[in-house]
């Protein structure tokens, strides 16, 4: 227990969030309970839902999008270290969305800069593409990536305005606008995760 606050308190320090966090605020992806953050977000399980592991993003009682977490096997991918890993996969995630807006007519693809960020405890990365039609934002997905054990984990959301043509109508998608607000806690969340490796 004494680890997992120093790591915590470490974590806040690094994503120069305004309040050390706790070992309470630790959100475990294989028994996950609903957490609340600033700006009346709310993240936690999805009930119902077959598919694993996702959580919900709400706001006020309203379920907004939801964040879908992966992970693979340290084993599969190039050898390295945690860093040349973490950045490898940024690459990869970047060069396959370059089609992420085929059948998109006129729609621009733009990758963001690759950013370090905190995820599961370890420096991690966040890795953002987005789409612009006619110049106009369009939609993102976002990403957050970290290494525990021996698998990289990840996480994502999608973010879209009115222009976007293939948002998961199982997921749905943040606004631009609620983006604004809940990028904070989708850092929180990422930095203060203990992930798990669901089969199937």
């Amino acid at each position: 227990m004494r680890r997992t606050v120093l790591l915590l308190a470490a974590c806040a320090a690094l994503v120069s969030l305004p309040l050390a966090a706790t070992a309470a605020e630790a959100y475990d992806w294989s028994d996950p309970h609903p957490h609340r953050y600033r700006a009346g977000w709310t993240i936690g399980p999805c009930v119902g839902s077959d598919i694993a592991p996702l959580a919900c993003v709400s706001r006020r009682g309203s379920q907004r999008g939801v964040i879908e977490a992966t992970a693979i096997p340290l084993s599969v991918l190039p050898p390295g270290t945690d860093a040349e890993v973490l950045d490898f996969l940024a690459g990869e995630i970047l060069a396959a969305a370059a089609d992420f807006g085929a059948g998109c007519e006129g729609w621009e693809f733009v990758a963001h800069p690759v950013r370090t960020r905190v995820v599961g405890f370890a420096e991690g990365r966040a890795v953002e593409f987005s789409l612009r039609s006619d110049g106009r934002f369009a939609q993102m997905q976002s990403y957050r990536l970290g290494i525990q054990g021996d698998h990289l984990h990840f996480t994502s959301i999608d973010v879209a305005s009115d222009l976007a043509c293939n948002v998961d109508p199982d997921f749905g998608a943040l606004t631009p606008t609620e983006w604004r607000t809940f990028e904070r806690a989708y850092d929180r969340l990422a930095a203060t995760s203990i992930f798990h490796v669901f089969d199937g």
